[in-house]
């Protein structure tokens, strides 16, 4: 081990970088130094003493210290030497012993040795030993950064106008009941509190792999399943059966030098959070797709292709993007999830992507981003089993085109612009799944209807249709310095009945991104320091069909097909505090 651990430590350079193959660490100036002048004052005392015994001199005697392969041989050589000189106690006069014919040896230092002198360089070769261990051992920790963000926020919400109805099953046989009708006239909520906690970790593990991992918290304070006693007070001192903290992503990027310019990603992949979500959140870009297109944690294989070179535009490259939106897998309790068994009914829902981004010429740190994204075979499931019809089946396909536009800072203004546009194409295969006594298919059959199994064919319409939305926005930010500059913005975004896209993921209580209708965002950052800031905000939704981010079911509109005299609305009043360190 301490072999080992030499060869990875002590390979000393003057920018204090130690290189094993591709392997990297960092070893601090301060022990480079005293480690460097430890071993020249041994080897200093090691050559007089070898110098006057005739013991062979050291190769690496040649060579300088400063050098690092050489730097591992000296340190070596040096234990081998007093090795030696121990061994020659028994043979040479010890400094001031009387020999046989009654005559002195020299006094110390006049060319004889002792093993006391021995003993103490041993010593102080051992410590040198100790002390590249432990300075190994807090390099190699160091290659991993972490970084933690504390998030508390309250919001204050309303829902207007809504009506609706959902299943009603009975936990312990789950088979269907009927729909009950729920409606919100005028409902709120004053004060919902929650918090959230993040730990962030990357790692520079060689010149070619780098890793990055999140994990996260994300909670109701005192949340509980109900209010007779809250279980919220010692989640974190006893068992509840529950892991809490989440892996948000985990992932390797890996740059081989053989094929460059190209590189893999292969994990829980940054899928979450993504452009341009960064200019609300106050932080630097957190994913590589757009927010509009997909924000969720998929895991994957990512290759990326840089073409800035062939295209001549700055930050221009191609992803292509692989992953299983729903898999059978060993997670089932049965069988059920060896490929054999399910292929002649069901295949996964496969999605691929292809995405282009560069740079635009004379708009600095802009960004462009085309997608393509085609899923196939849209596996759907009901949560319990029925005897209406089918719990589980392949609906259909959507392929989603997309592009998407920022700009920040524009001409060193202080304001950020951006726009999304997103479409969705939904081609049914005519399969359905029952849910609570219904048939639904991909954006086909009844949506809440009249509450009761209308006999709905097990065959649903495979005609094709087409779903679209944007999004636009900005921020700015004011030239108040005794305010630290805080920063204002708006967002609005707009979809039709038939929108979707990938979007499971978002920060806030609801999923604003996938709104079949339109919603307004205005909020205030204020800065508090580089660690610390505030931001307030308002959020209105209006919802004009049903079935927001679901892919199933036939949306309704709720004032033309429903009879509603109004449309549904979501109102929120909001306030975070957000450390990040």
């Amino acid at each position: 081990m301490r072999k080992m651990l030499i060869a990875m430590a002590v390979l000393l350079i003057w920018p204090c970088t130690a290189f094993a193959a591709e392997l990297m660490v960092k070893v601090p100036i301060g022990e480079y130094r005293e480690t460097k002048n430890r071993l020249d004052e041994l080897q200093k005392q090691v050559d007089a003493l070898a110098g006057k015994t005739s013991l062979p001199r050291a190769a690496t005697d040649k060579t300088p210290v400063g050098e690092s392969p050489e730097t591992v041989n000296k340190l070596d050589e040096l234990q081998r030497q007093i090795n030696a000189l121990e061994s020659k106690i028994g043979e040479t006069p010890v400094a001031g012993a009387t020999t046989p014919a009654g005559a002195k040896t020299p006094p110390a230092g006049a060319g004889t040795y002792s093993d006391k002198k021995l003993r103490k360089m041993n010593r102080d070769i051992s410590e040198i030993y100790d002390t590249l261990d432990e300075v190994e051992t807090a390099a190699l920790l160091d290659r991993i950064n972490l970084g933690v963000e504390v998030r508390v926020r309250m919001d204050n919400y309303q829902v207007k106008n809504y009506v609706g109805m959902y299943v009603d099953f009975n936990p312990s046989s789950p088979t269907y009941l009927g729909w009950i009708p729920v409606a919100a006239e005028n409902e709120r909520n004053d004060a919902n509190w929650s918090s959230r906690f993040r730990i962030n970790m990357n790692a520079e593990i060689s010149r070619s792999i780098k890793f990055a991992g999140r994990l996260a918290l994300q909670k109701n304070w005192a949340d509980s399943t109900g209010a007779f006693f809250s279980q919220d007070t010692n989640r974190a001192h006893i068992s509840d059966g529950t892991t809490n903290l989440k892996v948000d992503r985990f992932y390797i990027d890996w740059t081989p030098k053989f094929i460059t310019p190209v590189s893999f990603s292969f994990g829980r992949l940054p899928t979450s959070d993504g452009p341009p979500l960064e200019f609300k959140e106050n932080r630097k870009r957190q994913s590589v797709y757009p927010a509009l297109m997909f924000d969720g944690e998929p895991d994957g294989i990512v290759a990326t292709a840089g073409v800035e070179r062939y295209l001549h535009l700055k930050n221009s490259g191609f992803r292509y993007f692989f992953a299983h939106a729903v898999q059978y897998d060993a997670d089932q309790t049965s069988m059920n999830y060896m490929d054999h068994v399910w292929d002649e009914s069901y295949d996964d829902n496969r999605v691929q992507a292809l995405f282009f981004e560069t740079e635009l010429p004379g708009l600095r740190d802009s960004l462009l981003v085309l997608s393509y994204v085609p899923a196939k075979n849209i596996l759907m499931q009901s949560p319990y089993s029925t005897v209406y019809g089918e719990a589980i089946d392949n609906l259909g396909d959507v392929t989603l085109y997309g592009a998407h536009l920022q700009v920040p800072n524009l001409l060193g203004s202080g304001l950020d612009l951006f726009a999304s546009y997103g479409q969705n194409r939904n081609k049914p295969s005519g399969n359905t799944i029952n849910f609570g006594g219904e048939n639904f298919g991909l954006f086909s059959g009844p949506m809440m209807l009249d509450g009761i199994p209308d006999g709905s064919p097990d065959q649903a319409p495979t005609d094709p249709t087409t779903g679209w939305a944007w999004y636009a926005g900005f921020r700015y930010e004011l030239p108040v310095s005794f305010l630290n500059r805080p920063k204002i913005g708006f967002e609005y975004n707009r979809g039709n009945k038939y929108w979707f896209s990938y979007t499971p993921g978002p920060a806030e209580i609801f999923n604003r991104l996938a709104t079949r209708g339109e919603a307004f965002d205005a909020y205030y950052i204020q800065p508090i320091n580089r660690n610390l800031f505030l931001r307030t905000g308002y959020t209105k939704i209006v919802y004009e069909a049903t079935g927001t981010g679901m892919p199933f079911g036939l949306p309704m509109e709720y004032v033309s097909d429903m009879m509603q005299a109004n449309e549904p609305e979501f109102h929120n009043f909001y306030i975070l505090l957000d450390s990040r360190f």
